[in-house]
């Protein structure tokens, strides 16, 4: 084939007057464009956006967010803080450790907690939240460094109990100057009171981490200690109780409805970690409605042998899957083991727990394996 024709391209030689005219006029508008944004760049006034408070005076009101907390008041018994109610007054202090302030205290109530921790203030306020006293500190010492101090005012303490049993790290080391507090691996955490405190540090060096451990031992000596309703927990036994095993349910314990504010912990015992619980009851005859009822379920989906006396406690003893349940009612305390995997070992434990008398000497407690899951309370077994 042969190669096609060559066509020859066409270029414009005359433009016409018109169109010269309007790409002038064009070019003309974007050079003066040009000169008025330079001329204005040149030339600014720093007061043409400037703020007219005077107008703004019809919108003004009290502020209710932080601002508000921090104003000074005469302490009353309408006005005074849950801080200054506990003893601990409106400011938290640097006890003579080497801190210095970062700002004043802040104060947060029920409606302006989320300004502080946003996305966790509902689970506070499930628990009955009062007030939170905070302060950062920063440590002139240690370059850059700092403390986020926290205090959660609840209104009583078994709610503080809940909110801190609900965030425990259950593998973290136990603490020896409160019986409810735990270091983590850039903080202390522990429950006095109605008080859930939190000292956070900027950095896990040891330094740092020391000085928090000072502070936060400093607020437990100054924070009242008051286990005032929580009679379950102080019957739960210490003998084999593994550390930092304590926890608090306050709805639907082990998905049982009418198992309400119960504390349960794990226990080392003769070679088994048992899960043992303890719910006070309002009288006796609301124990005994507490007991029928789980006795009747273990009925329903289990086997369950006669019930007995023993050391003036009503015993039942139920199988439910392979595994053994032992559950007592004594004087208004229900207690119990669950899920146990040996029914002799879950028995014996029990009439140690009822007659509150447990081998002598201190039980060897193995350390935490493993973290019970969070929805461990609430099981589709009993």
């Amino acid at each position: 084939m042969g190669a096609p024709p060559r066509t020859k391209r066409f270029v414009r030689t005359d433009i016409p007057a018109t169109e010269k005219c309007v790409g002038g006029a064009i070019l003309l508008l974007l050079l003066g464009i040009a000169g008025a944004v330079h001329y204005r760049g040149v030339h600014y006034d720093p007061g043409i956006f400037e703020v007219d408070i005077s107008a703004l005076e019809s919108t003004r009101e009290a502020v209710t967010g932080v601002a508000a907390t921090l104003r000074e008041a005469p302490a009353s018994a309408t006005t005074a803080t849950a801080a200054q109610s506990a003893g601990l007054g409106r400011v938290l202090p640097e006890f003579g450790l080497p801190l210095k302030a970062m700002g004043p205290t802040e104060l947060y109530n029920p409606d302006t907690l989320f300004e502080k921790i946003n996305g966790r203030a509902p689970a506070y306020q499930e628990f009955s939240f009062q007030e939170l006293t905070t302060r950062s500190f920063s440590l002139p010492q240690q370059s850059g460094q700092f403390l986020d101090v926290f205090i959660f005012w609840m209104d009583k303490p078994l709610s503080a109990f809940g909110i801190f049993s609900l965030e425990r790290d259950p593998t973290a080391e136990v603490v020896n100057f409160a019986s409810d507090g735990y270091r983590s691996e850039m903080g202390y955490f522990f429950r006095t009171g109605r008080a859930y405190v939190q000292i956070i540090a900027s950095s896990p060096e040891a330094d740092v981490m020391d000085v928090a451990e000072r502070y936060a031992s400093y607020l437990a000596e100054r924070l009242p200690a008051d286990d005032s309703g929580m009679e379950a927990r102080m019957r739960l036994p210490s003998y084999g109780q593994v550390p930092g095993s304590v926890a608090f349910v306050a709805q639907n314990a082990y998905g049982q409805e009418l198992l309400k504010n119960v504390f349960q912990a794990r226990y080392q015992f003769d070679g088994e970690q048992l899960n043992y619980f303890a719910m006070q009851a309002a009288d006796n005859a609301q124990a005994q409605q507490v007991w029928q009822a789980l006795l009747d379920f273990n009925a329903k989906f289990g086997e369950v042998q006669p019930p007995y006396e023993s050391d003036g406690a009503t015993v039942f003893e139920a199988e439910n899957f392979g595994e053994y349940t032992v559950v007592a009612q004594q004087n208004g305390l229900i207690s119990g083991i669950v899920n146990a995997a040996n029914l002799e070992n879950a028995k014996q434990f029990m009439r140690h727990a009822i007659s509150d008398h447990f081998p002598a000497g201190k039980a060897v407690v193995a350390p935490i394996i493993e973290a019970v899951p969070e929805d461990a309370y609430e099981e589709e077994r009993y």
